[in-house]
């Protein structure tokens, strides 16, 4: 199959007998791309104090659009425990290398500023600090933004407690995480690109 293309605009594009893909004239909506991240592991923490952001280790996506006009739909789920009156606020910053590598300039993903307030994406919690307890959330939403052809963007996952600075955070368990009673999380990110106008 060659390319197809409707009013001189192509809408699939294949290479021999390669599955066909999305052209740059697919149509507004189309789902160009699904990249996804999901961990498991209940090895990730930060002990101590917790003053700042801290990007969670290895959990990130990493996306090079396909079309220059495209909207990013994110899909983000943490599952998190605590302990000393913990509290795991969460933001993603959006990072971007127009050169198509990993030297990323972030942009942080907020709420609106609120008085003294921390600024999150979302909070995974109040006091999450029984011991066998973990606290799963999930936020969706679409990022749509200008951007120039050839880059490649970088959607990293940072938490933060608040709450007690003193507080460690656990991710995909509580702070015990070896008898019956305690139970073990999946936290995953999932990025589409979808077709712009």
């Amino acid at each position: 199959m060659a390319n197809f293309k409707m009013k001189g605009h192509t809408i699939f594009t294949q290479s021999g007998t390669d599955t066909p893909t999305w052209g740059t004239g697919a149509p507004t909506g189309a789902v160009l791309q699904v990249v996804g991240n999901t961990i498991k592991s209940t090895t990730i923490s930060h002990t101590g104090t917790f003053s700042d952001w801290e990007a969670i280790t290895g959990f990130y996506v990493d996306i090079t659009p396909k079309k220059t006009n495209s909207d990013f739909f994110i899909i983000l789920t943490t599952s998190i425990g605590g302990n000393g009156n913990a509290e795991g606020a969460i933001k993603i910053a959006r990072g971007y290398d127009s050169s198509g590598g990993t030297t990323f300039s972030y942009t942080d993903i907020l709420g609106d500023a609120s008085g003294s307030a921390t600024r999150t994406l979302y909070a995974s919690g109040y006091d999450i600090s029984v011991e066998h307890l973990i606290t799963t959330s999930s936020h969706i939403w679409d990022d749509g933004i200008s951007y120039a052809s050839g880059g490649k963007f970088r959607y990293q996952v940072y938490w933060r407690n608040p709450h007690n600075t003193s507080g460690d955070l656990f991710l995909n368990r509580g702070e015990q995480n070896d008898r019956a009673e305690n139970m073990t999380g999946v936290s995953s990110i999932i990025v589409q690109e979808i077709a712009g106008i």
